[in-house]
């Protein structure tokens, strides 16, 4: 049965039945996070190849063994349930080919893309040689890549909207307001960075400091200038992290844009597996969260109904004392005499006494003390104080 922890033995023994990849899709992470998880913690798992032999029926040397832990606290890995969702939903995907896609080569530009260059600002760079856009696309590169960067746009726009994708305004936090991409309401966000480069003659500023006599000289800031390499960063809404498309030694963005269409793919079935698994902690939450108010709730019933059967008993026993009083004033004959009144009285403090008695209430069919529960509207409690109470009582929320 799947767990949300696993301790080293555990998963030393689960990679030597099954292969790394489905051991790590089991406790939410890459193979390669888990190869490094392993190291850390002196794990010996199968050497590469070990499966493929396996499969073949060819005979596999003996599995390493697993050296004690140097103490009495084992580590232990935490699965992170969003994250083994989104691999297991990636794992789930089917592949498709990368498109190609013919770059624009015109002059009219859409006017998301339009919008982007309005104000930028061409004599403002920074002492890393780009600009940053103020509206449009998310946009920070040179000047002298502004063409270059237009057409990227302008085929993103193009292709993306041939497969229903549409581009739409957003803005997060105190940010400038953006434009991206949705298609189904999956939202993604795409940005266009320049890489700088250190310039074959950088700009220096020289200065000079003196230490017991001596002076020493040192470069306070070292210009950069843009380095003619694209990135075009991609992210979705509801996932953490962005995916890349760059320029390298061996293909240019142009040639790997078609790209952005597979990964929106991909992000999209990852985020409704990430949101499905966020639901159903939600939920679960939900649900620990109600069955620790109602154990709440029930300690508050019952301290409620012992104070009502504790307070009415004390006024209770009062009222046998009033009573006694009442009995030996009516038997007093010297008491009659004095007061002409005194059958009145008698009357009203009997009458006053049984009103008060919850005895006759009950034989007249008002509840008894701690009959029924308080009003729970409204009702709030301090979770330090259930969790407490759980530790206590030794309960379980599942």
């Amino acid at each position: 049965m799947e767990k949300d922890r696993y301790t080293r033995t555990e998963i030393y023994e689960m990679l030597w039945v099954e292969p790394t990849t489905k051991v790590a899709q089991l406790l939410g992470i890459s193979d390669v996070g888990l190869g490094k998880w392993c190291k850390a913690y002196g794990v010996p798992k199968p050497k590469l190849g070990y499966w493929a032999k396996v499969q073949h029926g060819v005979e596999v040397p003996e599995r390493e063994p697993l050296e004690p832990w140097w103490n009495e606290h084992e580590p232990s890995f935490t699965v992170n349930a969003i994250e083994k969702a989104k691999i297991l939903a990636r794992a789930n995907l089917e592949k498709s080919a990368t498109p190609i896609w013919e770059i624009y080569k015109g002059n009219r530009f859409d006017a998301a893309v339009d919008k982007t260059f309005e104000n930028f600002n061409v004599d403002s760079v920074s002492k890393f040689g780009r600009t940053a856009s103020k509206q449009g696309f998310a946009v920070d590169v040179s000047p002298k890549s502004i063409g270059r960067v237009k057409r990227v746009l302008q085929t993103l726009v193009t292709e993306l909207k041939k497969s229903g994708y549409d581009t739409f305004e957003y803005k997060r936090y105190s940010n400038p307001e953006v434009t991206g991409f949705i298609k189904d309401d999956e939202k993604y966000s795409v940005s266009l960075y320049e890489a700088s480069t250190k310039l074959d003659k950088p700009i220096k500023k020289k200065k000079t400091w003196s230490h017991n006599g001596t002076s020493h000289d040192y470069y306070e800031t070292i210009e950069y200038g843009s380095g003619g390499k694209l990135e075009l960063h991609l992210s979705h809404d509801d996932l953490y992290g962005r995916r890349t498309i760059k320029d390298t030694s061996r293909a240019s963005l142009e040639s790997q844009l078609g790209k952005t269409l597979v990964i929106f793919g991909e992000m999209a079935v990852e985020a409704r597996a990430a949101r499905e698994e966020r639901e159903k902690r939600e939920l679960e939450q939900k649900i620990r969260t109600q069955k620790r108010l109602d154990r709440a709730w029930a300690i508050k019933v019952k301290e409620w109904k012992w104070e009502q059967l504790s307070a009415i008993s004390q006024e209770w026993d009062q009222l046998q004392k009033i009573r006694r009083f009442i009995v030996e004033v009516q038997s007093n004959e010297s008491i009659r005499k004095a007061n002409e009144d005194h059958e009145s009285w008698l009357a009203w403090a009997k009458e006053e006494v049984d009103q008060r008695d919850a005895i006759k209430m009950a034989e007249e069919g008002e509840p008894l003390p701690g009959q029924g529960e308080p009003d729970r509207e409204g009702f709030k409690v301090a979770y330090d104080w259930v969790d407490e109470y759980d530790d206590e009582e030794g309960e379980d929320d599942d």
